[in-house]
């Protein structure tokens, strides 16, 4: 069985691994580029994307935050778009930020995420009454 001190010693090591990472992490550049207006458009109005409401905007910077590795910082952008996914059978989407003419960070959807997205979009609330 170790010992408390190793195991101590250990976590010190752990946390200043994650400090280093997160450190690494909040000085990358952003990863943006310009973003082709007409495109996204076009994705909007055949369904293949949908403009996030703010409520859900708000969800997707903290989901982003949480996200390995873990940010400091919001993602650049004062939107995002939810465009469909269909190379990664893992994910059915991808949530991407857009400051301005730019889009930066890019998130990727799971199924269970989406349906919270889809909750959060029709205004639904998890209460303590409902049933599991």
């Amino acid at each position: 069985m170790p010992s408390l001190v190793f195991l101590a010693a250990l976590a010190c090591v752990f946390a200043g691994f994650s400090s280093v990472e997160n450190a690494r992490a909040a000085d990358a550049p952003p990863r943006c580029q310009m973003l082709d207006v007409d495109h996204l458009q076009a994705s909007i109005a055949d369904g293949s994307a949908e403009w996030l409401t703010p409520e859900q905007f708000q969800f997707a910077r903290a989901l982003y935050m949480l996200s390995p590795p873990v940010s400091q910082d919001v993602p650049y952008g004062d939107k995002a778009a939810l465009v469909k996914h269909v190379g990664d059978p893992d994910l059915v989407g991808a949530v991407v930020f857009v400051d301005g003419v730019m889009t930066c960070e890019r998130l990727g959807v799971v199924p269970g995420v989406k349906a919270i997205f889809d909750d959060i979009k029709a205004g639904k609330f998890r209460r303590l009454s409902d049933p599991s």
